[in-house]
C-alpha cells in the first residue's frame, strides 16, 4: 500500500551502537584542572574551627557572663547589699548597656543609697529608652514626690505609671500621694483602684476607704461588687445597707418602690395565693370590701383590700380589683423608689403650699415627678402639710383609679 506507515525497528544493528570517533578523542582528553592540595582542605577546617571556638567565647563573655552577674547582683539587691549590687549592676552595663532593667536596677541602688538625684537620672535614662514603663514612672514619681520636692511632676508621673501598670497595687501610689497633694482627686483615685480590686478583702477595704471621705455611691458599688463575689459576707452586706442609708435609698428589695410594677416584694399583677405567699404565708389583719359606684363598672362590682400592720406605723394595703393586686399602699418611709423618693421628702413645705394653692384640697397628691406612683399629705385646718399623715400608693398607668372613691382614705400614720 503506497500509504503504509513505517515503524521503528525492534532492535538496533550492532554496528549502530557505541560512540563516534569524535566522542573516544573527547573522553580521552586530560583534566584541565590542576590537583587541590589536601593542606588546603586542613586550612580551611581549622579556620572554621578556630572562628566557631573565637565565636562562642565572645557570646559567653558578652552573654553568658553579664546574666550571671546580673542574678549576683539582684541577689545583692535582696540582700541589702546596695552598693555591690550597684558595684555588679554596673559592670553589667558596660559589658551589654542595651540589657533589660539594667539602667532601671543602677538607679534603685542609688535610691537606697541615698543618692536620689542620681537615682532620679538613672530612671529618666531608663525612660527615654522605655517611656511607657509604668514601673519606672511610678518608682521616678515617688522619688520626685517624697524626696526631690517636685510634687508636680512627681504626681503626674505616678498618676501614668498607674494607668500603664493597671493594678490596684499602682494606683495606691496615687491613692497616698493625693490624700495630701490633692484630696479632691482622691475619690476619683480610690474609686480607679476598687475596679482593679479583685480580691474580696482588697474590694471591701477600698470601699471603706470610700465611705470614709463621704464617697458613699462610689462606696456602695464596691461593697456590691464584694457582694457578687461572696454573698455571705455579713461587712459587704453591712455595707451596702448603711451606703444606701447614707444616700437616702431603700436599704434592700424589700422596701423598694417601682413605679408601676411594685412596692416591696409585692408586685402588681398577682393573685390572692401569690401575695400571700410574698407576704410570709401571713393572712393580712384585716379585710375590707368595697362595693364601688356605677360609673366605675369596668372595675366591677366591689373591691377587696387586705390591711397589714393596721397598729404600726409600716401600714401596708393591697388592693384586689378582680382577684389581681391592682394598686399597693403604705405608709411607712422606710420604703423608697430607686431615686430615694418616698413620704417624708416627697415634697417641701414650698412645694407643698404651691400644690395646695393650685388645688384647693386638703389632700395634696404629687404624682407629677414620676408616674405610676402617687404621694398623698394631709393639709390641717390651718392649711399646713402634715409631717406624718401621709402615704404612697403604687398603680399601673398615669393615675390611680381610686383616688375619687371616698372609702380608701388616707393612712393615718399615727393612728395607735
Amino acid at each position: 500500500m503506497a500509504d503504509e506507515i513505517k515503524k521503528m525497528p525492534d532492535e538496533v544493528s550492532a554496528d549502530k551502537m557505541g560512540l563516534t570517533q569524535a566522542e573516544e578523542d573527547w573522553r580521552n582528553l586530560p583534566d584541565p584542572r590542576p590537583p587541590v592540595s589536601r593542606w588546603v582542605f586542613f586550612f580551611a577546617g581549622m579556620v572554621i574551627i578556630i572562628a566557631c571556638a573565637l565565636s562562642g567565647i565572645w557570646y559567653y563573655q558578652t552573654s553568658i557572663v553579664p546574666e550571671k552577674i546580673f542574678a549576683r547582683a539582684e541577689n545583692y539587691l535582696l540582700d541589702g547589699d546596695y552598693t555591690g549590687a550597684y558595684r555588679l549592676f554596673e559592670e553589667v552595663y558596660e559589658t551589654r548597656p542595651k540589657r533589660k532593667d539594667v539602667i532601671f536596677n543602677l538607679g534603685l541602688c542609688l535610691e537606697k543609697m541615698g543618692r536620689f538625684e542620681a537615682a532620679a537620672n538613672r530612671y529618666a535614662e531608663h525612660l527615654k529608652k522605655l517611656p511607657d514603663d509604668g514601673k519606672a514612672l511610678i518608682q521616678l514619681g515617688n522619688l520626685n514626690f517624697q524626696q526631690l520636692g517636685k510634687k508636680d511632676e512627681g504626681y503626674a508621673l505616678l498618676k501614668r505609671g498607674a494607668a500603664e501598670l493597671g493594678t490596684a497595687e499602682a494606683w495606691e501610689n496615687v491613692v497616698q500621694a493625693a490624700k495630701s497633694f490633692k484630696p479632691e482627686e482622691l475619690a476619683e483615685a480610690l474609686e480607679k483602684q476598687l475596679k482593679l480590686a479583685k480580691k474580696t478583702d482588697e474590694i471591701l477595704a477600698v470601699s471603706k476607704r470610700l465611705a470614709g471621705i463621704g464617697a458613699y455611691k462610689e462606696a456602695l458599688g464596691g461593697y456590691e461588687k464584694a457582694l457578687d463575689k461572696t454573698e455571705n459576707s455579713e461587712e459587704a452586706q453591712n455595707g451596702v445597707k448603711t451606703m444606701r442609708e447614707k444616700l437616702g435609698l431603700p436599704d434592700s428589695k424589700e422596701h423598694t418602690v417601682i413605679p408601676g410594677k411594685a412596692l416591696g416584694l409585692v408586685k402588681i399583677g398577682e393573685n390572692k395565693q401569690k401575695v400571700k405567699e410574698t407576704m410570709g404565708g401571713k393572712s393580712p389583719d384585716k379585710k375590707l370590701f368595697v362595693l364601688l359606684p356605677e360609673e366605675t363598672e369596668a372595675l366591677g362590682k366591689e373591691l377587696e383590700v387586705w390591711d397589714y400592720n393596721t397598729e404600726q406605723p409600716d401600714r401596708f394595703r393591697i388592693i384586689f380589683i378582680k382577684g389581681k393586686a391592682s394598686e399597693l399602699e403604705t405608709s411607712s418611709a422606710v420604703y423608697k423608689t430607686e431615686d430615694g423618693l418616698s413620704i417624708d421628702n416627697c415634697c417641701t413645705d414650698e412645694q407643698c403650699k404651691n400644690q395646695q394653692n393650685e388645688t384647693g384640697k386638703s389632700v395634696l397628691t404629687f404624682s407629677d415627678q414620676i408616674k405610676g406612683v402617687s404621694f398623698y399629705v394631709l393639709v390641717n385646718r390651718k392649711g399646713i402639710p402634715s409631717k406624718t399623715v401621709r402615704k404612697l400608693r403604687v398603680y399601673k398607668g398615669e393615675k390611680s383609679v381610686l383616688d375619687d372613691i371616698p372609702e380608701l382614705s388616707l393612712t393615718d400614720r399615727r393612728k395607735k
